[in-house]
């Protein structure tokens, strides 16, 4: 149910965006600025279930090499040793890219951020609990993104994202694989 409210959502998106997009060519010479929905597949780590989720980014590229973004990545997934327990990851973070060209349509990126992650637990039926806690968090991410016209591009990316412990989660890492459709403008 999740993975189909996700597709929609996505192409709901897209379909608003596209227009936005072509109607304001994009300049060579200055900045430009972008807004990048995507769907994410999460590996939140052993304790948890894989998920689907949604991101939109929005950010500027100062030049065709070098940018940066503020992304908001959601999902939610049930922990495996308890199916009762559900938990809602929600990273905000501000990152750096760096792109370098492989062919006209084609480029590589690599990327580094920070930023915080809200985690929000549903804890049993008996229990009731349901309580949130934010930590710190920073990533560094590879991909590969392809022009497929002057402002829109299609992009995936795999991410590995450290968090800091909170009541909820242990330290540790996950990954995230992101695939979105950037609209620049």
């Amino acid at each position: 149910m999740n993975k189909k409210i996700g597709a929609l959502l996505f192409g709901a998106l897209v379909a608003v965006s596209v227009p936005l997009a072509e109607a304001q060519p994009r300049t060579t010479g200055g900045l430009t600025f972008y807004a990048q929905p995507s769907v994410i597949v999460a590996f939140p780590g052993s304790d948890f279930n894989s998920v689907v989720g949604g991101a939109l980014a929005l950010g500027v590229n100062l030049n065709p090499t070098n940018s940066f973004e503020l992304e908001v990545t959601h999902f939610e997934t049930k922990a495996k040793r308890l199916s009762s327990e559900k938990v809602e990851f929600t990273p905000i973070m501000l990152g750096y890219k760096y792109r370098v060209p492989l062919t006209q349509n084609l480029s590589w990126q690599l990327g580094a951020s920070v930023g915080a992650l809200y985690e929000r637990a549903h804890v049993g039926y008996f229990w009731g609990y349901s309580g949130g806690q934010t930590a710190f968090a920073a990533a560094v991410q590879g991909g590969i993104a392809y022009t497929m016209s002057e402002n829109v591009s299609l992009d995936l990316n795999a991410k590995v994202q450290y968090s800091a412990a909170t009541n909820i989660t242990t330290a540790g890492s996950m990954a995230i694989i992101n695939l979105g459709l950037k609209f620049s403008f």
